[in-house]
């Protein structure tokens, strides 16, 4: 089959882009697959962090097309054309944001003005963590132009269902995250690089910093904690107010027990933070998947997380971690508390074992099902 994958890849950084990239790869191994990213994917003035590109990147990949300016039509209209050249039987738009609801319109119908093409999205979120009716009408206005859709939580096919209602939709758990490239480093020595206590607990959270994922509850449920036993590592890039939490820090005389890394985290550093820590917490408020628990597994860490989303279908059993109620710091206390009395069994080993066993098993089922949804499709005529 002849497919056109569009989203985003290296250089540009997070892991939506680490995720389609693995997708690329492993949709390459039986068809033909044609790339195409951005050349800009966010205009600075309206990215909240410091870049939306791994750091020191400069070149992008062999054998990705490079596209798409997502403020400027004209590249909508040359990518169209592009795809158009190419002939494929399927094409892939990656949805996570409604910031490129026109940009991925506009290409669908070109495309679709020339082709009988059939048009999948891969949906991260069907809408956004920080939701509204304007934001939904963005958002309806790009995944009509689908025929069906892939998700990574049974509240998103709900969602969809809600407001597409005869599209077909797969429910498919997030694919691990692929082993870093490890040095071997102990934990010892991690936490003297990162200036961590070497006889506590350290409980870490990972990944941007936006107020669905419910620092301000983790740092309350901190306060709840022995301060001779816990500690927590506060590990992403802050896209709200970092002096509001700072200040809860220290109103809650936590400044010696909270190490904060207030900056992006590339892949050949997470051997580093992950083997420092002792668990993961997901605190979040809202949700519908997150690829940080199956990370957290690849790296051999159990998780915490709340009852959001589809985030607690990461928990297979015990020895995954545990859930807790959403927005309860005490709740959430008391798990954690449980890790410092030993009361959750859990092996490193067998849960990277876990998460290697996952590894091809669900991206060959991702890849298959792709495959296997575009033959239901009925092609829309909705453009």
């Amino acid at each position: 089959m002849r497919i056109v994958l569009i989203g985003p890849t290296y250089p540009f950084r997070g892991g939506i882009a680490q995720h389609t990239t693995v997708l690329w790869k492993y949709l390459q191994k039986k068809h033909d697959v044609y790339f195409v990213s951005f050349s800009r994917q966010y205009p600075s003035l309206i990215f909240p962090g410091t870049s939306d590109r791994e750091p020191g990147s400069k070149k992008g990949l062999p054998g990705v097309n490079y596209l798409i300016d997502s403020v400027n039509p004209v590249t909508w209209i040359n990518t169209a054309r592009s795809i158009i050249s190419y002939k494929p039987d399927l094409v892939i738009f990656i949805w996570w944001v409604p910031f490129f609801a026109f940009c991925w319109r506009i290409i669908a119908g070109i495309i679709r003005a020339k082709l009988n093409v059939k048009i999948l999205y891969i949906c991260h979120n069907v809408l956004p963590h920080e939701n509204s009716r304007f934001w939904q009408k963005i958002s309806l206005f790009a995944l009509k132009s689908a025929d069906g859709f892939i998700v990574h939580s049974s509240s998103d096919k709900n969602v969809l269902k809600d407001i597409l209602f005869s599209a077909p939709v797969s429910v498919l758990p997030i694919a691990p995250h692929p082993e870093p490239v490890k040095r071997g480093i102990s934990r010892s020595s991690a936490r003297e690089k990162l200036g961590l206590p070497d006889g506590k607990t350290v409980f870490m959270f990972f990944g941007f910093v936006r107020k669905y994922k419910g620092l301000d509850i983790l740092i309350n449920a901190m306060s709840m904690m022995p301060s001779d036993r816990a500690h927590l590592l506060i590990v992403g890039e802050f896209w709200e107010s970092r002096e509001k939490y700072k200040k809860m820090i220290r109103d809650r005389n936590l400044s010696q027990s909270v190490t904060i890394f207030d900056r992006y985290v590339p892949v050949n550093e997470f051997e580093l933070f992950f083997t420092a820590s002792d668990v993961v917490v997901l605190p979040y408020r809202d949700a519908t998947q997150s690829g940080v628990p199956q990370l957290a597994f690849t790296m051999g860490r159990p998780v915490i997380l709340t009852d959001v989303g589809g985030l607690s279908e990461n928990i297979i059993s015990k020895k995954h971690g545990s859930v807790t109620e959403p927005e309860n710091a005490e709740k959430l206390a008391q798990a954690m508390q449980a890790f410092l009395n030993f009361n959750v069994d859990f092996n490193s080993a067998e849960l990277k074992k876990h998460a290697q066993t996952r590894m091809d098993r669900d991206w060959s089922l991702l890849t298959n099902e792709i495959i296997k949804l575009s033959r239901r499709f009925t092609l829309t005529i909705s453009l």
